[in-house]
Order: C-alpha cells, then structure tokens, then sequence
C-alpha cells in the first residue's frame, strides 16, 4: 500500500489569510487548486472555524474569549 498523499497543506503558525490554498468549502465558482484521480485518497488540511484563534493548549480560555466575527478563512 501507498502512503497517502497531502493534496492541501496547511502551515498552522501563519495567518490563516497567508495561504495561497485554503480549503472552507466546496463551490463551483471556487477555483480548484488540487487535483484527486478517482478513488485516490489524500489528506487535506484545513485550518479550523475559528481561524486558528481555538489553541491545542488545554485551556478553556480560547473558547471563553473567541471573536465570532472574525472570519478569515471565508473569502467571497
């Protein structure tokens, strides 16, 4: 068996805007920035709702003081 391949990577110390490849959604008015062969099984990383501002620290506090207006990942 082949390892899986990382169609999308994600680099989760960069602003979530910095990336030239963002994955929120499946639109066809999006332009497509990978390509899957049928059948083929990738990884695609994305980068959380919160826009990163959700810490894989252990502490509540993320939560308690996210700004649900802030929006980076959502580019119309």
């Amino acid at each position: 068996m082949s390892a899986i391949r990382t169609a999308i990577k994600v680099d989760l110390d960069k602003d979530p805007n910095s990336h030239p490849q963002l994955h929120n959604r499946w639109h066809p008015d999006i332009p497509t920035v990978a390509k899957v062969r049928p059948g083929e099984s990738v990884n695609i990383e994305c980068i959380d709702w919160t826009g990163g501002q959700i810490k894989n620290d252990d502490s509540a506090d993320d939560i308690l003081n996210v700004d649900l207006r802030y929006t980076p990942h959502r580019r119309e």
